[in-house]
C-alpha cells in the first residue's frame, strides 16, 4: 500500500503545490463554518437543531469528515436567516454572480447535481 507521503513525493513540485493549496482552501472552508457558528454564539447542538440534523453531523462538517456541498451550505445559511453569493468567473464570459437563500433547496437546477465535484 502506497502512503500519502509516498504518493505526494512522486508528483511534480507544481502539482504538489496545487494539491496542498487546495487542501488549505478546503480546510479554511470548514473552519469558516465553525467560525460562523461561534460568531453567532451557537453550540454544535444549537446549530444542529436549527438545521434539523443531529450534533454529530455538525461536528463532521466542521472537521471536514463530511464534504461541505453548496446544498448543505445553503441549508446552513438559510437556517440562520441568511443568504449567500457566489461569483463564477468563466473564460470569454467574465464574472457571473449567483445568489441564494432558503429557496435554493427547491430550485430544480440545484437538484441536478451540477454543483457536484466543485468542492
Amino acid at each position: 500500500m502506497v502512503t500519502y507521503e509516498e504518493r505526494m513525493a512522486r508528483l511534480s513540485p507544481g502539482r504538489r503545490a496545487r494539491i496542498e493549496a487546495r487542501t488549505d482552501e478546503l480546510h479554511q472552508e470548514y473552519l469558516a463554518l465553525k467560525k460562523l457558528r461561534e460568531m453567532l454564539n451557537l453550540t454544535q447542538e444549537e446549530m444542529a437543531t436549527r438545521i434539523g440534523v443531529k450534533q454529530p453531523a455538525i461536528s463532521k462538517l466542521e472537521s471536514g469528515e463530511h464534504r461541505l456541498t453548496l446544498d448543505t451550505l445553503s441549508t446552513v445559511i438559510a437556517s440562520l436567516g441568511g443568504k449567500w453569493e457566489l461569483t463564477v468567473r468563466l473564460p470569454d464570459i467574465g464574472a457571473v454572480r449567483l445568489t441564494g437563500s432558503e429557496d435554493f433547496q427547491d430550485d430544480p437546477v440545484a437538484k441536478t447535481g451540477l454543483t457536484e465535484g466543485l468542492y
